[in-house]
């Protein structure tokens, strides 16, 4: 569903940002009325301080307002889980890790993985095919999405 404006006519530039905001709206209105406010749930596990990382997992949830002032968060069936090789020794990885994650630098999943350079980019290609329409807002925004939803009823 392309962005709208607030006449509810097709906004053909396709930027949202570009929309004007309604008196007594938050600047985040439109995200929040085109459904494209996406939280990202990022997962880094990693083997210590010099092994460093070795899964990046991610979850997105897609929130959606509900007539009751509330949201609903939908997770969204497209995930990103990869591991990484950080290409250490196993001296090098913290035995509360091992424990913790019962992996291993010998383990198969490790030695064939990619290094954290690569998936950093499958990442970042991920994110931009999920969530490059969403605007990207930072932890001190999420009063004022929140607070968005709130408006829209």
């Amino acid at each position: 569903m392309p962005p709208t404006n607030n006449q509810g006519e097709d906004n053909n530039k396709g930027d949202i940002d570009a929309l004007p905001v309604p008196k007594g709206k938050l600047t985040v209105h439109h995200y929040i009325k085109d459904r494209n406010i996406v939280f990202l749930l990022l997962d880094i596990d990693h083997a210590g301080e010099i092994a460093r990382v070795i899964q990046l997992s991610v979850k997105l949830l897609r929130l959606t307002p509900q007539q009751n002032n509330t949201f609903k968060a939908v997770k969204e069936a497209n995930t990103f889980k990869k591991y990484i090789n950080p290409h250490v020794r196993e001296e090098y990885w913290s035995d509360a890790t091992i424990n913790a994650h019962e992996l291993r630098p010998t383990d198969a999943c490790i030695q064939e993985a990619d290094d954290m350079g690569k998936v950093w980019q499958q990442f970042f290609e991920f994110s931009k095919a999920n969530i490059s329409q969403c605007r990207t807002y930072q932890h001190q925004d999420y009063e004022e999405i929140l607070e968005g939803f709130k408006q829209l009823s």
